[in-house]
């Protein structure tokens, strides 16, 4: 489907961004995409195209900045926005997005995401083995939410925080906002997904937040899973911030269990713990550092899989792949580590760009 456009320039000027806007309903959810167009920063460089959604009073960026030469006014620019329904989990709730600028007879593709996740009071209800909805305990403030269950037979704490990416915003501009999810387990604590960027413009105690996990099948039985997290704002309207294919957690029992029969266990040497020497600058470490780069332990958000949300639909529909109520694993698994990726809105506090600058008076 194609969107009827509506503009907005927040100065009246050419020189400042020009916001485009396109209203669709989608899910049974009223959505206002916006795509903003940046000057160049010096004579001759690119414009810069940027891609927004906003839906019950919460603002994400979608998909990497896109950048044309454009030789006309961007307030004359027209764009065509797309969204084709996909198979996922809840049904009429997966779309692929698609934006294009057109010019005459030509259309130039500029933005395209496959996992545009979106819906009003979709029914989380699954029913095949192993799967698990996170049960939400009393927020501990409106910043700190906890959701707490079972997953491969151990009970974890997920936390959920949203920080203020600007503390010094004026009031009144919208709680522009810094989404993260860490899971607490046998006295680790560890993070998921780190600093979600979303522009929220309603009250922070009018959120909620979903988590589910859908078994995968694997060699140690019950440690792989799906997760998806989502958050639900006015109105029922809930929207896929993150997920990963590729949770691991897995009781000591089951572990040992497979041990017995499919691996090659190491042997704790007797030496017992010890203290490592401080090093010095001088070290070979240090003098190569770039060959041991730092990482974050979130895994890495995945917005390339086309088969993923597919996967969850052969599970309700009996999928070949099955075998004793679990899906085969093989779906390409994420690094051990984070990094932006096309398609999210995840960002790390030190390259937040901020959201497109629609006035808070939006209706959406």
């Amino acid at each position: 489907m194609s969107l009827a456009p509506s503009r907005q320039n927040s100065q009246n000027q050419t020189s400042q961004r020009v916001l485009h806007l396109y209203n669709v309903t989608a899910g049974n959810a009223e959505i206002l995409f916006i795509v903003a167009i940046d000057p160049p920063q010096a004579p001759g460089e690119p414009h810069t195209f940027l891609l927004f959604c906003k839906s019950g009073k919460i603002e994400r960026k979608l998909c990497r900045p896109a950048h044309c030469k454009i030789e006309f006014d961007p307030q004359a620019a027209t764009f065509e926005v797309c969204l084709f329904p996909k198979e996922g989990f809840p049904v009429n709730s997966l779309f692929s997005v698609r934006v294009f600028l057109r010019t005459d007879r030509f259309q130039h593709y500029l933005f395209g995401h496959d996992h545009f996740w979106i819906g009003k009071d979709p029914k989380f209800h699954l029913t095949w083995h192993g799967s698990s909805m996170m049960q939400p305990v009393a927020p501990i403030n409106p910043q700190t939410h906890v959701l707490t269950g079972d997953i491969g037979g151990a009970r974890l704490a997920f936390f959920v925080t949203i920080e203020q990416a600007d503390p010094f915003a004026p009031e009144g501009a919208g709680y522009e906002s810094l989404i993260s999810l860490e899971y607490e387990c046998g006295g680790v604590k560890r993070y998921l997904c780190r600093h979600i960027a979303a522009r929220i413009t309603c009250d922070l105690s009018a959120l909620s937040f979903i988590i589910y996990s859908v078994p995968v099948r694997t060699t140690t039985s019950g440690s792989i899973h799906r997760l998806f997290f989502w958050v639900r704002s006015v109105d029922l309207i809930t929207q896929r911030l993150w997920k990963t294919d590729d949770f691991r957690v897995t009781t000591t029992e089951q572990l040992e269990q497979a041990q017995k029969t499919l691996a090659i266990v190491g042997v704790r040497a007797t030496q017992g713990p010890l203290v490592a020497v401080p090093t010095t600058p001088s070290s070979y470490v240090s003098q190569h550092s770039d060959r041991f780069p730092l990482e974050d332990a979130t895994p890495r958000v995945d917005d390339e899989d086309e088969d993923d949300d597919r996967s969850i639909i052969g599970l309700l529909k009996g999928n070949s792949r099955l075998k004793d109520g679990l899906a085969y694993d093989n779906l390409p698994g994420l690094p051990p580590h984070y990094s932006d990726n096309a398609g999210q809105s995840t960002q790390r506090v030190d390259n937040y760009q901020g959201m497109s600058g629609l006035r808070t008076n939006s209706t959406f």
